[in-house]
């Protein structure tokens, strides 16, 4: 069952946002007359680009295919600084994506801890699938936008986009790890089972998400799971349970609260465990699962690339 989670991917079509594209040839034509060299608009890739990318994965790991599809746009970027903060000396990449007019945000800061949780592709697009009926069919599409980010909230420091394919996956890897260590400490109260693993096998994590490898994450990802005793003898329950005020708002709330199988018989349903009423929908992967389903099945089987179940909550609101 987890490899075929692992193998569901969502169809995505990407392009870049044409007002961006509209400065970009109107700079390189500039750039090109004051230089007296010749400039070609049609040797700029404007083409969307089409993927089908895992549901497990992460919304910028798109960045590595997109730079190099959408390469001068990317090379223009960086040159007239379109994507950095006027006070700002780095040198790397702030894209961010849109969809509908809202920006996509991939990551939440924790109001009380300051600290990130990031989001799994999935999520984000059952977010903006399931709150519409019916929902919108063909390819996901979204857009790339190279500056004048809208809100904090909808860009997230990356490093180069070079380092993502790389060991260890840079700033994007960092703060994947950072979430796998958040679930190992709930399900064991600390933190040891990951930082005892080879640094190798640390890196296979990582490796295997990005190039789409199962058996080389899950051999891994298995030891986290079971090394801890499974479900029934975990501390607390690595889940996340997400809703929104507002179907247009892109506020995402973050229901969250300690929750553990104490008290519980052995299969207890996700709908007894989070309370929740006949008439809610949850969303898990894709999937319009029933209340009555099992919490440590979903555990075992549904759980995220990052050791989180995160579950979309969708109390009968809908948008046309």
């Amino acid at each position: 069952m987890r490899r075929q989670i692992w193998e569901s991917k969502i169809p995505i079509i990407v392009d870049v946002a044409p007002e961006e594209l509209a400065l970009f040839l109107g700079s390189s034509l500039s750039r090109s007359r004051k230089s007296s060299s010749s400039f070609d608009s049609h040797s700029i890739t404007s083409r969307p680009f089409m993927i089908m990318m895992m549901r497990c994965s992460y919304l910028p790991l798109l960045l590595v295919q997109l730079q190099k599809h959408f390469d001068q746009l990317f090379t223009m970027a960086e040159t007239f600084r379109w994507d950095r903060d006027d006070d700002s000396k780095s040198s790397n990449l702030r894209c961010w994506f849109e969809y509908e007019g809202q920006p996509l945000s991939w990551y939440k800061l924790h109001y009380r801890f300051n600290h990130t949780r990031h989001l799994p592709l999935g999520l984000l697009y059952d977010e903006c699938q399931h709150y519409r009926d019916p929902a919108p069919d063909g390819p996901w599409p979204i857009r790339l936008h190279l500056r004048d980010r809208p809100s904090p909230t909808a860009v997230f420091p990356i490093g180069p986009i070079s380092s993502i394919n790389q060991e260890g996956g840079g700033a994007i890897g960092a703060h994947y790890y950072s979430m796998i260590k958040q679930a190992d400490c709930l399900r064991c109260g600390s933190c040891k089972t990951v930082m005892n693993l080879p640094r190798s096998e640390q890196m296979h994590l990582w490796e295997g998400l990005w190039s789409g490898s199962f058996s080389l994450f899950d051999n891994v990802f298995e030891k986290l799971l079971s090394t801890s005793g499974g479900p029934l003898a975990w501390k607390r329950l690595p889940i996340r349970l997400y809703s929104r005020k507002e179907v247009n708002s892109a506020e995402r709330i973050a229901v969250q609260r300690p929750l553990s199988l104490a008290g519980f018989p052995d299969d207890v349903s996700i709908g007894q465990l989070l309370e929740l009423k006949e008439t809610d929908r949850l969303i898990i992967q894709g999937i319009d699962v029933p209340l009555s389903t099992p919490v440590v099945w979903l555990l075992t089987n549904f759980t995220f690339a990052d050791g989180f179940l995160h579950l979309l909550l969708v109390e009968n609101i809908i948008v046309q």
